[in-house]
């Protein structure tokens, strides 16, 4: 159903511990320059940025991502989402693995769907 992979920039366990989720694959990117550059290659049907990454991060990732048409995903661990104004959805690190995936899906969907 859905061709390309996930590039996810987070430290978490690949989805199909959590479901059967129709990706072909998971790619992790560690670091900015190596997370821009794979966003810019245009090969990920979305991208998942973590918590960890600074605000100004998150939004070259971003910016990367959206001009390669993915859906960005941009999880966060303050109080309120950061400023990323071309991420799609937010989601709490504390949210819990559940969370992440039906993010994750719902995103997917309305890709699929629209």
């Amino acid at each position: 159903m859905f061709s390309a992979p996930v590039l996810s920039l987070a430290h978490c366990l690949p989805a199909t511990q959590y479901c059967d989720a129709p990706v072909t694959g998971v790619i992790v990117a560690i670091g900015v320059d190596e997370a821009v550059d794979a966003a810019y290659s245009g090969a990920f049907e979305m991208v998942i940025i973590g918590h960890k990454f600074s605000e100004a991060e998150k939004n070259m990732i971003a910016t990367a991502a959206r001009h390669a048409g993915a859906k960005v995903l941009c999880m966060y661990s303050e109080t309120q989402p950061p400023e990323v104004q071309a991420a799609m959805e937010f989601i709490h690190n504390l949210d819990g693995p559940e969370r992440l995936v039906f993010a994750v899906a719902e995103l997917l969907h309305k890709a699929a769907s629209a």
